[in-house]
């Protein structure tokens, strides 16, 4: 998949927009990406995540990202694709086949075993989203408690949502 800036103007009038663009290696058809973090240990969330490996990621994609974005993708010819991931670390099924993807055809224009393309885009994106949530949370933390001690989800949530959009 080639990976290419979403456009300019793509959602006219709305500041809700995609992450990237990917490009099909064979068909050339857009793939439409927006990535997303979210939190297992989240009430919602928690009964389905203490079930199954990577469930909150799988709802948050079906219930938050999928309605906010598919159909407006769709209508512009564009297969939208989210990608969210856990804070604990568990990445949702369509996410991790998307990243396969990337990594395979990665592997092939620089010659490299698949299996290490895949891992390396995979580790990538996984320091890159770590970093920013980082970024995101430290300036916010009283100097007076730990990270440890000053947990995000005891956080009004107004300010924690407008800090964290996508989280």
């Amino acid at each position: 998949c080639a990976v290419a800036l979403e456009p300019q103007n793509l959602f006219i009038n709305n500041e809700d927009r995609i992450d990237t663009i990917l490009a099909h290696p064979r068909t050339r058809s857009l793939i439409g990406v927006d990535i997303a973090v979210t939190s297992c240990l989240h009430a919602k969330y928690l009964t389905s995540a203490s079930n199954v490996t990577g469930a909150a990621a799988d709802q948050y994609a079906r219930e938050e990202k999928v309605p906010k974005y598919a159909e407006r993708c769709k209508r512009m010819s564009i297969k939208f694709e989210p990608m969210v991931v856990e804070t604990h670390g568990a990445w949702q099924c369509s996410a991790l086949k998307l990243i396969s993807c990337v990594g395979k055809q990665h592997a092939s224009r620089v010659y490299a075993p698949p299996c290490e393309s895949i891992a390396s885009i995979h580790q990538k994106i996984t320091i890159s989203l770590k970093k920013v949530n980082a970024w995101n949370i430290i300036p916010s933390a009283p100097a007076n408690q730990t990270l440890t001690e000053w947990r995000l989800w005891d956080q009004p949530k107004g300010d924690y949502n407008r800090r964290h959009a996508t989280a």
